[in-house]
């Protein structure tokens, strides 16, 4: 065997992506409701507001901001604390946080799973329908405050090359969305 061959062989091998139908229809169904069929990039939302750090009260600005699905970012009292949330080029979680100092932290990769986009529906996880690492699956019809629903869930799976157990974090991650019928 050549030393490639070696190499191929002892890659972990990545399953590729569930997509039931009937999931991804919803879902292209409940992204079309949200947006009204137009395409949506980036948002900013921003208001006042207050949250707690350190034991103690802060308030000022809040701002949710999102470049698609893949990247977003929070920021508090108008830059005094950050978080940043993205995929990185191996479409493997990433997250950084900076205080007063401005020096970026990294997060521990698990405190990344969350979607980037998880304040803007119609951009995470909905708006990742073209993902080809995105998997979809329709759990069936339920009740949700006492609205019939329609539950699919989502998840991702690693790039190939990611550590087996990267895969099984991210499948534990996998969201389970609510549509409305």
């Amino acid at each position: 065997m050549t030393a490639a061959a070696v190499a191929r062989a002892q890659t972990p091998q990545v399953p590729p992506p569930t997509r039931d139908q009937a999931a991804v229809t919803l879902a292209a169904e409940a992204l079309t409701a949200l947006t009204g069929g137009q395409p949506i990039r980036d948002v900013r939302i921003a208001a006042g507001g207050e949250w707690l750090r350190n034991g103690q009260t802060h308030s000022g600005l809040v701002a949710l901001e999102a470049s698609g699905p893949w990247s977003s970012r929070l920021v508090l009292g108008g830059g005094v604390w950050r978080e940043a949330y993205s995929l990185n080029a191996d479409g493997q979680p990433q997250g950084a946080w900076s205080g007063q100092d401005g020096t970026a932290h990294s997060q521990a990769r698990h405190n990344s799973f969350v979607p980037a986009a998880w304040f803007f529906p119609a951009l995470s996880p909905l708006g990742a329908l073209a993902d080809p690492h995105a998997s979809w699956q329709f759990m069936g019809r339920g009740v949700w405050g006492g609205a019939a629903v329609d539950h699919i869930r989502y998840w991702r799976v690693a790039a190939a090359g990611s550590p087996p157990a990267l895969n099984r974090l991210l499948k534990i991650g996998a969201a389970g969305l609510p549509a409305v019928s």
